[in-house]
């Protein structure tokens, strides 16, 4: 796990100026972004798989000698999706502990609302997540 945090940590920090830029350019459609950190932010773009945002927001942004270094960043996190797919569901899963889940923990599927574990299971848009507790 450490070793996962250190590949986390060298991808998210790749431009740590473009956090804020990305973040305040992306605030006005999704306010709840500049509320996250940017770990949570990345890993909730990637889990969602918004690449076409992530994308042009990068290409606006930087200058086209960094391009390689962001590539190489968005490679890391796609070849990481299942991790932070993971790493989703978990924090999913201990929010909904503390709210009404009384299931048991060993149940792999968290059904959520949010669209960080639902898009990413082939768009069912939590066909089965919508069952009232």
């Amino acid at each position: 796990i450490s070793r996962l945090s250190v590949v986390f940590h060298t991808a998210l920090t790749i431009q740590t100026d473009l956090f804020f830029l990305a973040k305040s350019l992306i605030y006005r459609k999704q306010p709840f972004v500049w509320r996250m950190s940017n770990k949570e932010w990345w890993l909730t773009m990637v889990a969602t798989q918004q690449y076409s945002s992530l994308i042009t927001i990068l290409c606006v942004l930087l200058n086209p000698r960094n391009m390689d270094l962001i590539f190489k960043g968005l490679q890391c996190l796609c070849i990481l999706l299942p991790h932070c797919i993971k790493w989703c569901k978990e924090r999913d899963k201990k929010n909904k502990v503390h709210s009404t889940d009384s299931r048991p923990t060993s149940n792999v599927q968290v059904t959520s609302q949010e669209p960080v574990t639902e898009d990413t299971q082939k768009h069912d848009n939590g066909k089965a997540a919508e069952q009232p507790s």
